[in-house]
This record gives structure tokens, C-alpha cells and sequence, in this order.
């Protein structure tokens, strides 16, 4: 079975996603998937070696198991996608449900250019996460199996909007809805019926 592992937004524990009905949407469809839980506190994302042991946890491998898939909504998307940034090689792909994709003032810059293809990042020294990600998506965005899906009315909208053109056609769905579980259990459905995790 290939492992899949789930982060939770900032404010949701990570038992959300079974409650929100994913796993029983996957064995539903016979989808041969099988649910790792990561858990993380806001705290932690100040502390460097909080976050190393959470990618390690997300991106680790077991004998005999496929890579494992990443599912992040909204926090836990921009978690899981840079947990893929420094391992792309680790995993099979990342589920982006809702993500937050890094501060206004970057949203902003990247609109500005105007859009993704013709922002130019800057000096690489003076990056800070957020900027590293996006100089990421930018430039190696190839090298990951990505989805993106998120409610029309979503909160961060403006940000998905700017890296759903990076993406392959039929890797973004748009639904009605905005930034809650109901929203996003629809796009969960949308990605198993779409079979791109296989």
C-alpha cells in the first residue's frame, strides 16, 4: 500500500482529515492508500530542528513501501511543499488542498511581475523561506508530482492563482466553496477520482 501522509492546517488537529471522511473516501474507492497522521504544533515552526524532524517523519521511507504522497491543507500544504523542496526525491507527489503559499508582501511581488513566469527572485543569499519555495516552484516545480485544488472563495486564492499556470493541465481544480473541510473534502474526491496518484 503507498503511504499517505497527512498535515493538518495551523488550528486543526490532525485527526480532521479522518473526520472530514478522506480515509473512508479512499477505501471507498478501493484506493490501495494507507493513512500516516503527522502532527506539529505553530510553536514548532520557529524551531529549525522541529521542522527537520517533521520533514524526516514525512518523507521517510519503509522496506517495501511505494514513496509516500504528501497531503497538506492550508499550513500543511506549505509544510508539506517544503518538505518536497529539500526532498523532492523522497516522495511521490504533494496533494495541495487550500495551501497558504507565504506572506502578502511575496503574493504581492509575484502578482506585480506580473505573474509567476516573469518574477525574478532575487539574489539567492538574501531569500528567506517563503522566497526560496517560490524561486522553487519557479524553477523546479517539473521535478514534483503536484496538485492543486482549493474553493473559489478560498482565502488565499490570489496565491494559488499565481502557481496554478506552473502546473500541468488537469492538476488544479477550482470548486465552489471557500476555506473549510466541507470545500475541501470535495477536492480530496476530485484527486482519488482523478487517479493521479497512481
Amino acid at each position: 500500500m503507498r503511504p499517505v501522509r497527512l498535515l493538518p492546517g495551523v488550528n486543526d488537529p490532525p485527526e480532521r482529515f479522518l473526520e472530514a471522511g478522506f480515509e473512508a473516501a479512499a477505501r471507498d474507492r478501493g484506493v490501495p492508500f494507507r493513512f500516516e497522521l503527522l502532527r506539529y504544533e505553530f510553536e514548532d515552526l520557529a524551531d529549525p530542528q522541529a521542522i527537520a524532524r517533521l520533514e524526516e517523519r514525512a518523507v521517510a521511507g519503509n522496506d517495501g513501501d511505494a514513496p509516500a504522497w504528501l497531503v497538506g491543507v492550508s499550513l500543511g500544504g506549505y509544510l508539506a511543499l517544503q518538505c518536497a523542496r529539500r526532498r523532492p526525491d523522497a516522495i511521490a507527489g504533494v496533494c495541495l488542498i487550500a495551501p497558504y503559499l507565504g506572506g502578502r508582501a511575496l503574493i504581492d511581488e509575484i502578482a506585480r511581475a506580473p505573474g509567476l513566469a516573469a518574477w525574478h527572485p532575487g539574489v539567492a543569499e538574501s531569500e528567506d523561506e517563503d522566497r526560496r519555495l517560490w524561486r522553487f516552484l519557479k524553477e523546479r516545480a517539473d521535478e514534483l508530482s503536484l496538485y492543486l485544488g482549493a474553493g473559489a472563495a478560498d482565502r488565499f486564492a490570489r496565491a494559488h492563482a499565481l502557481l496554478a499556470p506552473r502546473l500541468p493541465r488537469g492538476r488544479v481544480q477550482v470548486v465552489d466553496g471557500g476555506h473549510d473541510w466541507t470545500t475541501w473534502r470535495r477536492i480530496w474526491d476530485a484527486f482519488l477520482d482523478s487517479g493521479l496518484w497512481r
